[in-house]
């Protein structure tokens, strides 16, 4: 891929997936011990849908960390958790208590299903807990004022739940934004937007890192524009920073998809061609100088014309990265004092 094709490192949405371990884990002993004391207390009903439920928050635990399957366990941890709420509605826990336990929904929700979702969840698990409340065998034990006051501080849970999460995501997202602006600070070139010295470098070394591997050659052209000065003093500085962006394009255009084109210094350039040998790269090196000599750099309506001249060499193992790019290097002032417009090696 062209170096100005290539992007950061892009971080995804977090799902939290350590959380949804916390949460099986917290999920299957709570249920767990609340299930013997209800074998304690002999309600035999209520401590085994408990157990039953202890048992589905552990496999969610094992569908995550043993399977990997961050979705299924998220879906699995979900569910279980509103199938038990809505038993405790229906059933009433102990002593009608059972809805004192519907508060912690709303934020994992929320946590795990994201906002839209998550505000979508919990707002389908609220009607059905309404529903709930008002089946004949339960319509006594939930008089008009509890419901009332139980459903505004039920939404006023969710709602803070729903404005910390979005605080949280827009957080995220600005935190990612930061991180690919340093990123590409660090490894490209603000003007031409091509790779810059260091990321070069980086690219260079695992090319010749795959070289040792598997023998595949490896090109390397260090490039210079010819007479860049006199650009620089007839046609301003501005104009010279237009030439540099303008020849990147064009070296992107010209290369493929695997060669990286980068900004060595000024307005010198390096080109790495992967899968390359000397002669194949020759051909690329010969595409590039006739493409240069052809293409009319403009500015502000002024039409500029310019030549590059090329040192190429190929890597080897008998030699460094640093030698090589050395020896490329010679050959290109070899090719400048022979006259500019021309390649060597």
């Amino acid at each position: 891929m062209r170096s100005s094709d290539r992007a950061p490192s892009e971080l995804t949405t977090p799902k939290q997936p350590h959380i949804i371990a916390i949460f099986s884990i917290v999920g299957m002993t709570m249920t767990g011990l609340m299930s013997v004391i209800g074998f304690i207390n002999g309600d035999l009903q209520l401590a085994s849908f408990l157990a039953f439920a202890s048992v589905v928050y552990g496999l969610s635990l094992f569908l995550y960390q043993s399977k990997g399957k961050e979705q299924l366990s998220s879906t699995v941890l979900i569910y279980t958790l509103y199938g038990l709420m809505f038993y405790l509605v229906y059933t009433g826990g102990v002593e009608w208590t059972g809805i004192l336990w519907l508060y912690i929904v709303a934020p994992v929700t929320v946590y795990l299903r994201g906002l839209k979702r998550g505000i979508l969840d919990t707002g389908l698990f609220l009607i059905v807990v309404a529903f709930l409340m008002n089946v004949d065998s339960t319509r006594e034990n939930y008089p008009a004022p509890l419901q009332l006051r139980f459903f505004l501080s039920f939404l006023t849970v969710t709602f803070l739940s729903a404005m910390y999460e979005y605080s949280r995501a827009k957080w995220y997202k600005h935190t990612v934004e930061l991180t690919k602006r340093y990123q590409k600070l660090a490894h490209y070139d603000p003007l031409t937007n091509l790779s810059n010295r260091r990321h070069a470098t980086i690219i260079m070394e695992k090319e010749y890192a795959r070289l040792k591997r598997g023998g595949e050659p490896v090109s390397i052209m260090v490039c210079d524009i010819d007479h860049f000065k006199s650009v620089n003093d007839k046609y301003g500085h501005c104009a010279g920073d237009v030439v540099l962006k303008q020849l990147a394009e064009l070296f992107n255009s010209k290369l493929r998809n695997q060669d990286t084109a980068a900004r060595w210094g000024g307005e010198e350039f390096i080109i790495v061609l992967p899968q390359t040998t000397k002669d194949s790269a020759r051909e690329v090196a010969n595409k590039l100088l006739l493409a240069v000599k052809e293409h009319t750099f403009l500015h502000q309506q002024e039409q500029i014309e310019i030549t590059i001249s090329i040192g190429l060499e190929q890597l080897t193992l008998e030699q460094s990265l640093d030698a090589c790019i050395n020896s490329a290097d010679t050959l290109l002032y070899q090719a400048k004092n022979a006259g500019r417009n021309r390649i060597f090696g």
